[in-house]
């Protein structure tokens, strides 16, 4: 098991589910306002409040993945239909 997680395995064991689901919700959140930021051409938007907020969309989404126990299988199938939907 690599740092990252070992740490996300420690805040799943320090959490329950339903404070990890605000989180996720928080963090989506926070990552539309700085998109919402990018469109207005506002220039409070930062690529580095992006790639920020970025990370935390994708770390939270990891932690519903295992908390659900959702596989990485699971998730490319999904991937791949709404990949096909969009073209």
């Amino acid at each position: 098991m690599n740092k990252k997680e070992l740490l996300q395995e420690k805040l799943l064991s320090l959490s329950n589910k339903s404070n990890q689901v605000i989180c996720a919700i928080e963090e989506m959140s926070e990552l539309i306002k700085v998109l919402t930021k990018y469109l207005r051409n506002s220039p409070k938007f930062s690529e580095e409040d992006l790639i920020e907020e970025t990370a935390h969309v994708l770390l939270t989404v990891e932690l519903i993945q295992k908390i659900f126990f959702i596989s990485d299988k699971d998730i490319l199938k999904e991937q791949l239909i709404a990949l096909q939907k969009f073209i």
